[in-house]
């Protein structure tokens, strides 16, 4: 997967794109994931494996409330904080470049593998600075789609609404995690990209 697709998946989405009004009367984050000698945030929280959270290497992400007007966190970096091993546990290798956006409101990580099929042409692990409340405003929600591994994931189509790109995404205390597939050219249905967006967040959530 070249990075100028996967750059260009974060900056035209249209639920990537809002974050930024978000948190205009607010300072900017101070972490510096993506960058240049950037340190690997401890998301730690001291969570075991029964508090609802995501459970990887690195710490604890723990599913729940988020308020970015409210509460200015360490953003999630998914390329920083999950690790290669746990990539490649659900199948997927990544270059582990953080890729930023909107100031660093948006941290992305581009997935490839070869083991979906057909494969779509950008699938995107993201943290958000932005609640789940604002997703819904910039998206399309998908009814009748839901998990039965993790309860609170939400499954939207988003812009530019031709039925090439679905996100699937849930809240947690450190900004929302966001996995979207896009398919502008092989002609998968969306049914097929929510189906694999949700399966590649469950699938980080069994960690």
């Amino acid at each position: 997967m070249k990075r100028t697709a996967i750059i260009a998946c974060l900056l035209s989405t249209g639920v990537l794109a809002s974050c930024t009004s978000l948190i205009d009367d607010q300072p900017a984050p101070t972490h510096t994931s993506g960058q240049e000698g950037a340190d690997v945030v401890d998301a730690s929280s001291g969570a075991d494996a029964s508090t609802d959270a995501f459970h990887f290497a690195s710490g604890d992400l723990e599913i729940g409330p988020f308020d970015p007007e409210e509460t200015l966190p360490v953003l999630f970096d998914p390329c920083k904080e999950i690790s290669a091993d746990e990539f490649a546990a659900i199948g997927f290798t990544t270059d582990g470049v953080t890729i930023p956006a909107h100031g660093g409101q948006v941290l992305g990580c581009g997935l490839e593998s070869d083991s979906v099929a057909p494969f779509p042409d950008s699938i995107v692990v993201a943290g958000l600075l932005a609640s789940s409340k604002e997703v819904e405003r910039q998206a399309r929600m998908q009814e009748g789609m839901s998990s039965t591994v993790l309860k609170n994931a939400v499954v939207v189509e988003n812009r530019p609404f031709d039925g090439t790109a679905c996100g699937s995404y849930v809240e947690t205390h450190r900004g929302t995690l966001w996995v979207e597939v896009s398919n502008g050219r092989s002609g998968t249905d969306l049914f097929s990209l929510c189906n694999q967006s949700l399966e590649i967040l469950e699938n980080l959530y069994k960690i």
